[in-house]
């Protein structure tokens, strides 16, 4: 299953992402998109370039701020 969200290709958005895990502080990031990819948070700019990426199970959730 994939779940996506994109921006315009010019449009950066920043996205917060949680995590489960005790003592992991919350981070933001500018990317274009964020996407589930099978097991993974994956976070890309908007020549498709990776910004970052997680193991889905430590993401309590993200947001687009």
């Amino acid at each position: 299953m994939v779940e996506c969200h994109s921006a315009t290709p010019e449009e950066q958005k920043v996205f917060v992402v949680r995590f489960k895990p005790l003592g992991m502080k919350t981070q933001s990031f500018e990317a274009t998109s964020a996407a589930i990819h099978e097991e993974h948070l994956v976070l890309l700019n908007s020549k498709g370039k990776l910004v970052a990426l997680f193991l889905f199970d430590i993401v309590e959730g993200w947001s687009e701020v």
